[in-house]
């Protein structure tokens, strides 16, 4: 898909577009990551409920830590998906790796959250 999704590359984390997937890589360990990732999870937010995809793979691979503060970032960004329409709404499918223990347990604390518009795929 090309669209107009930036990348952002700040404190260690890279995000991306690939096709319909966003790639976070790295870690997110710093104290506010929210100086960074709030910002930026609000203008992706606007520009996927303005692009009308329905759905948005979060791939986390390559994420080897996330801390609670960037956990509550992905909360906040659920949050705004909720708060949307129920026709604007779109799925975020977060794709997982069973060898980084965190993601077990935080991710699908997270599906829990709302698993309508959330799932977890554990890819290796």
């Amino acid at each position: 898909m090309s669209n107009g999704f930036k990348n952002l590359h700040e404190n260690g984390v890279e995000i991306k577009f690939n096709n319909d997937t966003l790639v976070i890589a790295g870690s997110i360990d710093n104290r506010d990551p929210g100086k960074y990732l709030n910002p930026y999870f609000s203008q992706l937010h606007n520009d996927i409920v303005d692009s009308g995809i329905k759905e948005i793979k979060v791939d986390l691979t390559q994420l080897t830590f996330l801390n609670s503060s960037g956990i509550k970032e992905f909360v906040e960004w659920i949050m705004k998906i909720e708060q949307l329409q129920e026709n604007k709404q779109y799925n975020l499918v977060f794709l997982t790796n069973s060898e980084l223990l965190w993601q077990e347990s935080s991710i699908s604390t997270l599906v829990y959250l709302n698993p309508d518009i959330l799932k977890k795929i554990v890819i290796n």
